[in-house]
Formats: structure tokens, sequence, C-alpha cells
């Protein structure tokens, strides 16, 4: 398989069950799975797109009331990791709140097609809009099935969806041209070469002075001197130490799932249970075969509401578990 800098522990037992999982489907062996659409397949089911509307709302909060007021216009915000495009409507929708119909762009990216697809097509059920309040859905999506939403036209002509491999030397938008990059939850996923190669493809895009975010369990402290973290009302964010658009530095382990399972038990003891979902979503991610991540996962789903993520967590705890793992 082509490298996409997913780190060995993400690419080994849950490559072989892709692999599989995709050789099955189509009456081959995992031996015969050659070509890049069949490759592609394989990294399909290699990825998580599950998300949410205003994800995190206090980095909203400091984008919107601490961000944007000081940075000059047009506004263009990179949101890494897209998935199925929640995230890059979300900056979308507050963007359009903050600053208006125009002086803002948002460029979205994704390794995956079929995530970049239904993002660009912007239509979700009800169960999709988790996180979205009824005033924004009033004003940001139209109706138009039993249970489907659509992202509305006046803000659609301002956000581009372009699939992209995050440590590919290549990027999607021009050097210099970011005050705002959203990359949360994407790090965490890849080896130290990949981690290098995607803050120095970030770095190169911010402007002086841009803001870097990253997802709530996630964090460089000991990853890279190149960025320092400064706190933004009640979240934190990143800008790149001395000022310099080059991003050079160390790069050292990222969390492991022992480290992640300790920090969701963390969150969901003080009661952050989104914070501890996120957590323990990620060590499942990174060993699929924990249990107790599984478990851990099913609690803090539940006790957000979300009763069908939560069934297919406690689910896999179950079968877990009944195989003595």
């Amino acid at each position: 398989m082509r490298d996409v800098g997913l780190k060995a522990d993400v690419t080994g037992t849950r490559l072989l069950r892709a692999a599989s999982d995709v050789a099955a489907e189509r009456g081959l062996t995992v031996d015969a799975l050659r070509g890049p659409g069949l490759i592609d397949a394989v990294i399909e089911r290699l990825l998580i797109h599950e998300s949410w509307f205003f994800r995190d709302p206090a980095q909203f909060a400091a984008l919107t009331a601490e961000m944007l007021p000081t940075l000059p216009r047009p506004v263009h915000v990179w949101s890494v990791g897209c998935g199925q495009g929640q995230e890059a409507w979300s900056v979308a929708m507050a963007l359009a709140e903050s600053i208006g119909a125009d002086g803002w762009a948002v460029t979205a990216t994704d390794l995956s097609g079929r995530a970049l697809a239904a993002a660009d097509r912007g239509i979700y059920n009800t169960a999709q809009l988790r996180g979205l309040s009824d005033e924004r859905r009033t004003r940001f999506l139209e109706q138009v099935g039993a249970d489907e939403w659509t992202i509305v036209r006046s803000i659609r002509p301002l956000v581009s969806f372009v699939q992209h491999n995050v440590t590919a030397r290549a990027r999607p938008v021009p050097a210099a041209s970011c005050q705002v990059v959203l990359c949360r939850n994407v790090l965490m996923y890849l080896h130290d070469e990949g981690v290098a190669a995607a803050l120095a493809s970030l770095g190169q895009a911010m402007t002086m002075g841009g803001w870097l975010m990253l997802g709530t369990a996630e964090s460089l402290w000991g990853v890279t001197d190149a960025f320092e973290v400064v706190r933004v009302g009640e979240a934190y964010a990143y800008r790149q130490a001395g000022g310099s658009p080059a991003v050079e530095g160390r790069v050292a382990a990222l969390p492991s799932a022992d480290a992640l399972v300790a920090q969701g038990a963390s969150a969901a003891s003080a009661g952050r249970h989104d914070e501890a979902a996120t957590a323990f979503r990620q060590a499942a991610y990174l060993d699929p075969d924990r249990a107790d991540a599984h478990a851990g996962l099913a609690a803090a789903l539940e006790a957000v509401g979300d009763t069908r993520g939560a069934a297919r967590a406690r689910g896999a705890a179950r079968r877990l578990r009944g195989h003595g793992r």
C-alpha cells in the first residue's frame, strides 16, 4: 500500500481487517488486491468520518470572539480532515455570522474521496445535525425531505472541497494564505515522519501570526518546538514560534492508546463527556482490540445522547470481551 502517513499501529491490525473486508466483497484474496481503485477502497475502510456540527464549542467561541476580529480580510480557513463536512460547514456558518456574506473562504480537505463527495453534497439527516442549534438550522439549512436537510446556497460558493493527503508535499492552498488552520484529530493517526511533513505543510500555508487549532485531545507538547500554545478564551490554539513560516523542530511520539484511555476516563469523571468520547474513540482507532476503549466510548456517547453510537460501541466491547480480550 502506498504511504499515506498513517502510524504502523494504525495500519497493522486495522489494515488487515480492511483489506480482508474489501477482498471478500470483490471475491478476491488479500494478495490479489492491486491497483489504485482497490487500494483506495482499503484506505476508505481505515478512515473514520464521524463528526458533528460545532464540535468543541469553546474552540468556535475562540474563533469568532477572539481570532476573527483581529484578522485582516479576506479570511481564509483551511479545514484539514474534514470528513463528511460538518466541521467545514460549521466554520462557514461561524464566518457568515461574524463577517457577513463575503470576505472569507474555506478550503476543506480529506484523504477520503467518498467523505468529500458527501461533504460537497451538504445533505444531512436529522441525526447528523448534532451540535447545530435551531437558530442555525433555520438560517443555514433547508429541509429537502422528511428527514433530510441541505446547506443553503448563500454559503456554498465560499466553501471548496479538495481530496488531499496532509503529509503530501503539494498543498491545496497557496503559501502563507491561511489565517486559520483547523487540523483536529488528524495528527494523532500519523507516524512521526507523517507528523513532521504535515506540520511543515500547515506551517507553510499559514500567514504570519496565523492560528492552528488541534483536537481537544491533541497536543504538540514534546512533538515540536516550532509552535507555541496560546490560551484563547476557554480554548487553546497554536501560533508559529518566532513568527517564522518555516516549520522545523523535533518530532516525538504522539499519545498512546493507554494514555488516551486514561484521558478519556479522567474527562468522563469530570463530566466532560464529549471530550471523553473523543479520547476513547481515538484509543479504539489506534487499538481496535481494546474492550475498555469501546466500553468507555459507549458510556460517553450514552451521556451525550448518542444512543445509536453507544449501542455500536457497547456491542464492540461485548464481542471483544467474549473473545477474552
